[in-house]
């Protein structure tokens, strides 16, 4: 009789050790992806096509953080390997945040359209 691949050896909790390391590197591609620009707009050293774009640049970054804080939801349970009422509540509340992201988005539309209506453009110079 043949020995089972790796692949197909299941922990006592029927999850398999090769899907216990994918987690962790989807949280780290969005943490790469959607988490530095949003701190540079916040901590005032927004890039100057952000600043001349966008009227108020901290709501698309408050939404690029709504999107990223899902992926931290959904993945740091699997990798502490929680039980599953956890990794549920916890992608329940990821799920959230990324309306919350969305609904930030909206926010940041409608704050560009109501600045393109009376002609304010975005800020030119570096907040100090």
């Amino acid at each position: 009789m043949r020995e089972p691949s790796p692949e197909r050896l299941t922990s006592e909790r029927g999850i398999s050790e090769r899907k216990l390391a994918v987690p962790h590197h989807g949280l780290v591609i969005a943490t790469l992806v959607l988490l530095p620009l949003p701190l540079l707009i916040l901590t005032g050293r927004a890039p100057t096509w952000v600043r001349t774009r966008v009227a108020e640049p901290r709501w698309p970054a408050f939404a690029m953080i709504g999107f990223w804080l899902p992926s931290l939801f959904n993945a740091v349970p699997r990798i502490l390997n929680a039980e599953t009422g956890v990794i549920v509540t916890c992608s329940v509340v990821g799920a959230l945040l990324a309306f919350v992201g969305i609904a930030f988005f909206f926010r940041a539309a409608w704050a560009t359209a109501q600045a393109a209506r009376t002609g304010r453009t975005g800020r030119t110079g570096r907040r100090r």
